[in-house]
C-alpha cells in the first residue's frame, strides 16, 4: 500500500446523511475553507437519501467505490451516517480501506441516542456497522454512549460537541446587541413526547412539559415559548424555522435551554451553541463537563434542573449591563471556538495526527481546541 504523507493535502469523500449538501451547509462550508486554504485538493459531497442515494442499492456503493478511486480518496468521512433507515456499509468500508492509496476512514454521530430502556444507549445499527471498520469515530458525548461504541471498534473514539452552523448563523452585530427585548425570558423547542413511555424521551418530555408550564405560571406574557405542539399554552407563539432560531432568541432578555435529553459528559446538541451565539445570555441545565466547553457565569449560566425557574428569577434580576456582558462574551466565544467549520478542521488536524503516527509511530496528543485553555485535557 501506498502512504501518505501526513502533511499532504487530504482528498476528502463525504458520505452525508441527508438529500442535498445544503442539508448540512456547516460541514460542508468548513471543508470548503480548508480546501481554499490548502488543506484539502479534491472534495466531493454525496448524500445518501433521495434519488441519488442508497435507494439506488449496488449502484450507488459502486460510485461511491468509483469516484473513490478515481479522485484518490485520502479521507472517506460517514457523517451522521447513524439512520435506522441506512443500510449496512461495511462491504464497501472493507473496499474502500483496500484501495491503494490506503485512505482513512472516520464514522461521525450527531445525536444523542440514550433512548434505550433503563437509559441505555439505542445507537442505530448503521453507525454500529460503519464504527467496525473505521480508522477514527468521534461523536458528541462520552460515558455510557462512548463505551457502548468501543465495545464494537477498535479505533479511537474522539469527543467532537455539537456547533453553530456558521453558514446559517453569524455573529451578531453590535445593533443586534443592543436590541430591545419584547420578553423577560424565551424557550424554543418542540413538545416531544415519546411513543414509548418506558423510554428514557418520554420522562426527558415530561420533564421539559413541567418546565414550560411552571414558566408560562410564573412569568407570564413576559415568556415567549416557540415552537410545535404547545396550542393551549398561554405563552404560545407557535413554531419558527430552524435558521430564525438566533433572531428569536435576540427577542428576550434570558433565553432558556432546558431539559438535556442526555447527560452524558460533555453532551449538548447545537441549541446552545446557537443561541448563546445570538449574544443573548443562556441559562441552560448541567451536565457533567459542559462547563469546560463554555464558562460558566461568564459565556452561559448553569443550573440544576430541578432549581431553573428559581435560576431564572435570579438571573432576571441582574441588571442590562451584566446580561449584555454574557451575552457578548458568549457570542464571541462560540463563533470563535465553537462552529461547525471550527468541528472540521480540528477532524482533519487529528486525521493528519493519526496518519502520522500509523506511518511513523510517532505518537501525537489529541487535537481538542474546543476545550476551555485552563482545562486539563491529558
Amino acid at each position: 500500500m501506498t502512504a501518505v504523507l501526513s502533511d499532504q493535502p487530504e482528498s476528502v469523500l463525504i458520505l452525508l446523511q441527508g438529500e442535498d449538501p445544503q442539508d448540512h451547509p456547516g460541514i460542508v462550508d468548513g471543508y470548503r475553507r480548508l480546501q481554499a486554504g490548502g488543506r484539502v485538493n479534491h472534495l466531493e459531497v454525496m448524500p445518501v437519501f433521495g434519488p441519488n442515494g442508497v435507494q439506488r442499492g449496488r449502484a450507488f456503493w459502486k460510485e461511491v467505490l468509483d469516484r473513490a478511486a478515481g479522485h484518490k480518496a485520502t479521507l472517506i468521512v460517514f457523517q451522521y451516517y447513524h439512520s435506522r433507515h441506512l443500510p449496512d456499509p461495511r462491504d464497501t468500508v472493507r473496499a474502500l480501506k483496500a484501495l491503494p492509496q490506503d485512505p482513512l476512514v472516520v464514522a461521525t454521530l450527531g445525536d444523542a441516542f440514550m433512548n434505550g430502556y433503563w437509559t441505555r444507549p439505542r445507537i442505530p445499527p448503521s453507525f454500529l456497522q460503519t464504527a467496525e471498520g473505521a480508522d477514527l469515530v468521534t461523536m458528541t458525548s462520552m460515558g455510557a454512549l462512548a463505551q457502548c461504541v468501543a465495545r464494537r471498534t477498535r479505533a479511537p473514539i474522539l469527543l467532537s460537541p455539537n456547533a453553530v452552523c456558521q453558514v446559517r448563523f453569524s455573529q451578531p452585530t453590535e445593533r443586534e446587541l443592543n436590541r430591545d427585548p419584547e420578553f423577560s425570558v424565551l424557550f424554543i423547542g418542540s413538545r416531544n413526547a415519546s411513543r414509548n413511555p418506558f423510554r428514557p424521551y418520554a420522562r426527558f418530555g415530561r420533564q421539559r412539559e413541567r418546565l414550560v408550564e411552571a414558566l408560562s405560571r410564573r412569568f407570564g406574557k413576559r415568556f415567549a415559548l416557540f415552537g410545535h405542539g404547545w396550542d393551549g399554552l398561554p405563552s404560545n407563539q407557535g413554531p419558527i424555522p430552524f435558521d430564525q432560531q438566533a433572531a428569536t432568541a435576540r427577542r428576550a432578555r434570558v433565553v432558556i435551554g432546558g431539559v438535556s435529553f442526555s447527560k452524558e459528559r460533555y453532551y449538548t446538541s447545537n441549541r446552545p451553541f446557537i443561541q448563546i451565539g445570538a449574544g443573548v445570555a443562556m441559562v441552560d441545565s448541567f451536565v457533567p463537563g459542559v462547563e469546560t466547553l463554555l464558562r460558566p457565569d461568564e459565556h452561559w449560566i448553569l443550573s440544576d434542573e430541578d432549581a431553573l425557574v428559581e435560576t431564572i428569577e435570579r438571573v432576571l434580576d441582574w441588571d442590562d449591563t451584566r446580561l449584555k456582558q454574557i451575552g457578548t462574551a458568549g457570542a464571541n466565544h462560540v463563533f470563535s471556538m465553537h462552529t461547525q467549520a471550527h468541528r472540521v478542521a480540528a477532524l482533519l488536524e487529528n486525521v493528519r495526527r493519526l496518519r502520522l503516527f500509523r506511518d511513523t509511530g510517532a505518537r501525537q496528543e489529541t487535537y481538542l481546541p474546543f476545550f476551555l485553555p485552563e482545562v486539563d485535557v491529558h
